[in-house]
């Protein structure tokens, strides 16, 4: 076997080359998995949300299956059972002064005065049902509002 002696123009890859390929690798390399952590954190929000969004509807759902409750303040109505709400998540309302509401078993449903778009001092049938889907922290996933008509049911 014959060793190839080479000329003085010919020239074979230098350390400095190597090294700025691998640096060039290496760069590529970090914006991918940064791109790939970017993916995993939307795809954890984008479930968080779902998930709201289906608790919030069912809540809004139940609330307005129940029977109208007149109040001249504000009317409570039962929470999803807990076995309902997933683990970490909590339905607020907002009371009449547009304060979170929570004590643990109800929805507030306020008077509404729909004409003029505020809160009522008498209830004459509508009522508007403020709910906020929370996440372990007083972090508000979703905000979803609803009204409650009175029917006529007694």
């Amino acid at each position: 076997m014959r060793l190839k002696k080479l000329n003085r123009n010919q020239k074979g890859q230098t350390l400095i080359e190597v090294v700025i390929a691998v640096a060039l690798l290496g760069m590529i390399a970090v914006a991918f998995l940064g791109g790939l952590v970017t993916v995993f954190r939307a795809d954890i929000i984008a479930d968080e949300r779902s998930v709201a969004q289906s608790l919030a509807t069912s809540q809004m759902e139940s609330v307005k299956s129940q029977v109208y409750n007149t109040s001249n303040t504000q009317a409570q109505y039962p929470k999803l059972p807990s076995s309902d709400i997933p683990s970490g998540y909590n339905i607020k309302s907002l009371d009449r002064n547009g304060n979170m509401f929570d004590d643990g078993a109800h929805i507030i449903g306020v008077p509404w005065d729909a004409v003029n778009g505020i809160a009522s001092s008498t209830d004459n049938g509508i009522q508007k049902i403020t709910l906020i889907i929370c996440r372990d922290t007083p972090k508000e996933l979703l905000t979803l509002e609803g009204y409650k008509v009175s029917r006529g049911e007694k």
